[in-house]
Order: C-alpha cells, then structure tokens, then sequence
C-alpha cells in the first residue's frame, strides 16, 4: 500500500484543490469586511455599473450581503457584464445565480486584463470591488485606457492563529493559496521549513515566495 503524502493547506477554502493525498486545512488568514458605512457611498452607484469585475470568492458573498442591505435586488446584479478572475470565483458566482460572461484563464489581475483587452468597452462603466492588498494592475489599466471606473476597498485580510498549531514534522507538504497566507506563516511559525514541499497557487503567490527564499 503506498503511503499518502501528508499535506497541509493553510488557505481559506480547499473546496476546489484537487488532490490524493492526506490533507489537513489549516487557514492562516481570516477576511475582515469593510464597514458597511464606509462602502455604502460606493455600492449606493451599482446600478449606474456596465460592467463587474469579480477577482476572489470572498468579494461574492460580501457584495451580496451588502447590496441587500440597500435593497439592491439580485436581478440588478444579473443585468451586469461580470468578469470573474478563474474557475473558483466563477463557481461561486454562478453558485449563486449569477451568470458569468468572462472568465480569465489566468488567474490573476494580468488574466483579467488579458480579457478585458477582448472587450468592446466602448460606454462602459466598471465596479471593482477587491480587497485593500489587491495590487494595482487592473486600476492602472483603466487609467491608461480612460475608462470609467469605481474601485471599492470590500475588505482585508489578517493572520488567524489557530487556537491549536499542529506539528510541522507531520506533514510532507505546505501550500500556501496567497501571499497573505505566507506572511501568516511567517508570523505564526516564524521562519520556512527547511525540509518540506512548499507549494504555491499562482505566480503571484509563487514570486512573494521566491522573494522571501532567495531576497535580492
């Protein structure tokens, strides 16, 4: 019987990572909402909106739960042209109800942008609702290319110790989904194991390990 490689998944969510091997989720971060008083002057424009550019699960359920708070009807959401940032956040928006018209390949803000250049933006007004340590590719494209847009700080993310921490030398295996879950590593654990796997989900997660491993 071959033995399974003991793994540990320290995001959020590992509904959508495939694997055959033991794994155990630990998450290391936790999402903060924004007040609703400081994002209600944003969302009070959606209907205003063309287009909805939606880059993580999280955004979903948060955006929903705000736009009932203004009674903001699911309806008016479905009329958007929604651009979802991979697979993940497409299945949660269509989870849902809400259709999906464009879905980045690559999931990241270059992904995003990579489709919007596909676009016929001609009119078109976008809602960027994201978290405050999103980097600032998709608002530097709008910029450059003068289209209209409104940006809104959703939430953030911070460390979550856990109340128990497990031994690191039960696992083979650390995937880390974000940079902000290799920050709470660091926080919590105080340095990177020498001797494991250290798996990354996405170049950008993957060049915020590069640079702590190999700093320049």
């Amino acid at each position: 019987m071959i033995k399974k490689k003991r793994q540990l998944y320290v995001g959020l969510d590992p509904v959508n990572f495939k694997t055959t091997e033991s794994l155990t989720h630990l998450p290391l971060i936790k999402i903060v909402p924004t007040s609703f008083k400081k994002v209600k002057q944003d969302l009070v424009q959606f209907t205003c909106f063309t287009h909805i550019i939606i880059t993580s699960k999280s955004t979903v359920s948060l955006l929903l739960g705000y736009l009932k708070k203004l009674k903001i009807s699911l309806k008016e959401w479905q009329t958007k042209t929604v651009i979802a940032v991979g697979k993940g956040t497409r299945q949660e928006l269509i989870k849902n109800h809400i259709d999906v018209a464009v879905t980045a390949k690559e999931e990241t803000s270059e992904g995003i942008i990579i489709e919007l250049k596909k676009l016929n933006l001609e009119g078109a007004y976008f809602f960027w609702p994201h978290s405050t340590l999103s980097r600032p590719l998709i608002r530097n494209f709008f910029l450059g290319q003068q289209l209209r847009f409104k940006e809104c700080l959703l939430y953030h993310t911070t460390t979550a110790t856990p109340s128990f921490l497990p031994c690191l030398e039960e696992f083979e295996e650390i995937i880390f989904t974000s940079p902000s879950t290799i920050d709470a590593f660091l926080q919590i654990f105080g340095s990177l194991p020498q001797n494991k796997t250290l798996t990354t989900l996405g170049p950008v997660t993957a060049l915020h390990l590069k640079k702590i491993v190999f700093p320049s």
